[in-house]
């Protein structure tokens, strides 16, 4: 498994116009997964 500083190192040396790429995909995905899940609230406890 990657370490979380492995991954920040990783996406320190991307362009700056990749991580917005990333950043828009992983907020695109949360609401994804968020919006599938009817009883998130029973998710998270």
């Amino acid at each position: 498994m990657t370490s979380l500083a492995e991954i920040e190192a990783a996406i320190a040396e991307l362009p700056e116009t990749e991580v917005r790429q990333l950043a828009a995909w992983l907020q695109d995905y949360y609401w994804f997964w968020i919006g599938s899940h009817d009883d998130y609230e029973a998710l998270i406890g």
